[in-house]
């Protein structure tokens, strides 16, 4: 992590004063999107019977009106106020205005499986001219009372020329984002999104990964006034296994005035194996999130890479500017970015949140721009004009993965592998060791938090080519617990560095989900240091048994200063004990009164962790 220099600051404006000068601003809704007039107009409770109770199912009287509609070459649907429950409205039909009163409520009748209220364009023909908006204000959609949270609002694929607006989502952290704009196969083509806009709504109340809105493919649609508490709303990230080295792409996309509270990120980037194109977002407000923009580089899964793709990226042509952050200590935060947090300010991270894998945080900083990392898929879109209060002067307005992380406090022990890997796995904490000798059989430790039983892999693999050097795979509960698998070092590795990997299968059996990774040393390599831990020796004591669940023994080797203390502190930087030891000592603890968890054990300058549980 870097702060930003006086360097930065002077170059930002360079750039903040080019475009002032030169870029052209989309300024009119009509540059995207030309309203279809005409036709007929029916009213869904006068002449389809609706009677406003939510109990009854209003899913065909909609589908009626709008066959209706359509039949005579298209015209409006007037929703009037009341309230309604609708699932599974497909086949929107092309030249068709549904038009909601602001008094309308809407709930989603929802079933066991995954399901979208409105699919549009989805393994259909070419659906044009066509809106869903409010009148007299914003319509209500209801999510608050769904007992199946794999529900989207809105699914939007092989369309052009529309416009979603005026409608405020009330969400419980459903697992998806409320609107998907992306790709679908029709006749066996790729089809997706074109010419269309998207304004004046809001979601209250989502997941961290999700929000209001996420696009995985579309070109030249315009978003103006959104906005989301919790998580984000405007999330471009083409993370769909089934598009990666299709037509299907990000391009020619427009932002004005995105909001987030209390979440993720008002804007998050995401190419994965995509060559997306340009976007312009500007005016970002953000309360109290995690950060107000962030961007991740493009990346390949080693079996995306053995497809022959390769890392996405943006086009460098793209802007994000005009951000304007206010700090808070509620922010939505993630493990695995807990380690962005200064030292100084660990102590305001509050309880571990099962709901959405997420802890009540400080915010992180105004931008995360983690997609220039030399070693990965790099893209450079530009970020200016960044303006923050409230944060410490001490936190960078820009953080990227160069340089200090803060992984190493120096007023507590940190512990730098947490992270989610799947949508229903989070890996609590990785227990690996920084350096192996050929020939060893590794124990690995994971803490995890599981909605259901998973297979987990644990890898050594090879630093440079991304080969599997060794695997084992062992199976987890659902629940809260600590997993321990042996990995075998093979003889024939050359001495260097690897990376320590562990994956989750996909709660369907699929293919692998997000990785996480930590180095490792194989031999012999000097000059590397991975542990932070100053000059002190890696064998100057030895912690066993590891995983345990009462008794902790430590074995001092080389401690000098008959003063030092044995300390051991939590995850979020705690101290939760503390003892004097004598030279060559043999020290045992009793960790049972202790919570299941990752611990760190700390003497003098040297750190080793252990899990209980």
């Amino acid at each position: 992590m870097k702060l930003t220099t006086i360097n930065q600051l002077l170059s930002f404006l360079a750039i903040a004063l080019l475009f002032s000068t030169s870029e052209t601003f989309a300024q009119n809704e009509s540059d995207f999107y030309i309203p279809f007039t005409g036709g007929i107009t029916k009213n869904l409770k006068t002449d389809f019977g609706v009677d406003n109770l939510f109990s009854t199912d209003d899913s065909q009287a909609l589908r009626d009106a709008i066959d209706a509609v359509a039949a005579v070459g298209g015209g409006n649907i007037y929703i009037p106020e009341g309230n309604y429950t609708f699932q599974g409205i497909g086949n929107l039909k092309s030249n068709i205005n549904i038009i909601i009163d602001a008094g309308v409520v809407i709930r989603p009748l929802g079933g066991p499986t995954k399901f979208s209220m409105f699919l549009i364009g989805n393994d259909e023909p070419l659906v044009e001219n066509w809106s869903i908006t409010g009148v007299g204000g914003r319509f209500t959609i209801d999510l608050t009372q769904t007992e199946n949270p794999e529900v989207f609002v809105f699914t939007v694929n092989n369309v052009k020329n529309f416009k979603l607006s005026d409608f405020n989502i009330l969400d419980k952290k459903t697992e998806y984002s409320n609107i998907a704009i992306g790709p679908a196969k029709y006749k066996g083509t790729w089809c997706f999104p074109e010419n269309g806009v998207v304004e004046n709504c809001d979601a209250n109340d989502c997941d961290y990964g999700y929000g209001l809105m996420q696009m995985q493919a579309g070109k030249h649609i315009y978003f103006n006034n959104i906005s989301s508490t919790g998580g984000i709303p405007l999330r471009l990230e083409s993370g769909w296994n089934a598009i990666q080295g299709t037509i299907a792409r990000i391009d020619d996309i427009y932002a004005r005035n995105v909001r987030c509270y209390n979440g993720q990120s008002a804007v998050f980037l995401s190419p994965h194996t995509m060559k997306q194109g340009v976007v312009d977002i500007r005016n970002i407000t953000t309360v109290a999130c995690e950060w107000a923009v962030k961007t991740e580089n493009g990346y390949a899964t080693s079996a995306q890479a053995t497809k022959g793709h390769t890392p996405g990226s943006f086009d460098e042509n793209s802007v994000i500017a005009n951000i304007n952050a206010t700090y808070g200590d509620n922010a939505t935060v993630r493990s695995q970015v807990l380690r962005y947090i200064p030292c100084e300010l660990r102590s305001l991270i509050g309880p571990y949140r099962s709901i959405d894998r997420t802890y009540p945080a400080p915010s992180v900083a105004p931008i995360g721009d983690l997609a220039p990392l030399a070693s990965k898929g790099t893209y450079q879109v530009k970020i200016w004009d960044v303006r923050h209060s409230g944060y410490m002067d001490f936190v960078p307005t820009i953080v990227n993965e160069s340089g200090d992380d803060y992984e190493d406090c120096t007023t507590s022990v940190w512990n730098p592998n947490p992270g989610t890997i799947s949508d229903r796995f989070n890996l609590l904490s990785l227990v690996a060791p920084p350096t192996v000798n050929k020939d060893d059989n590794v124990n690995l430790s994971i803490n995890y938090q599981a909605d259901k039983n998973a297979d987990i892999y644990f890898q050594l693999l090879n630093n440079s080519t991304g080969k599997v050097e060794s695997s084992t795979k062992a199976t987890v509960e659902a629940g809260k617990g600590t997993k321990t698998a042996t990995v075998l070092v093979p003889s024939s590795l050359d001495d260097g560095e690897y990376v320590w990997k562990v994956y989750v299968t996909k709660i369907d059996g699929t293919v692998e989900d997000d990785q996480e990774f930590t180095s490792v040393i194989v031999g012999e390599k000097l000059g590397v240091d991975m542990v932070n831990i100053g000059n002190a020796l890696l064998n100057d004591f030895v912690v066993y048994p590891n995983p345990t669940s009462e008794i902790i023994n430590i074995k001092i080797n080389d401690i000098t200063n008959t003063s030092e203390i044995i300390e051991i502190f939590n995850i979020l930087g705690d101290r939760l004990y503390e003892k004097s030891i004598a030279s060559r000592s043999l020290c045992q603890i009793n960790v049972s009164g202790f919570p299941a968890g990752l611990y760190f054990i700390k003497i003098g300058t040297s750190s080793k962790s252990i899990v209980i549980n």
